[in-house]
């Protein structure tokens, strides 16, 4: 491609408006987190989530639940079963 062109389509891309932009939404919302881990006994463990997400100027705040359990095969190499149980709320 001619540097030149290559110039041209540079400038007109940058100084032709781009169209279908929407507005910024502001949306501030605070999502904390407590994580529990540990060893139940010998190759058990156990993990515990909870995560609150609250949404300052929308109604979609949700609390995410997740628990799970390990049981470990080899020193590198776990096996997690667990789930996420997350129910929406609407304030």
């Amino acid at each position: 491609m001619n540097k030149k062109l290559f110039f041209a389509y540079c400038l007109l891309v940058l100084i032709c408006p781009i169209q279908g932009q929407s507005a910024m939404i502001h949306d501030f919302g605070s999502w904390n987190v407590i994580i529990l881990q540990g060893n139940v006994s010998g190759k058990f463990g156990a993990y515990f989530e909870l995560q609150n997400r609250l949404y300052k100027d929308t109604p979609r705040n949700t609390i995410i639940v997740r628990p799970a359990l390990r049981y470990s095969v080899a020193p590198q190499l776990s096996l997690w079963f667990g789930y996420g149980w997350m129910p929406l709320f609407s304030t």
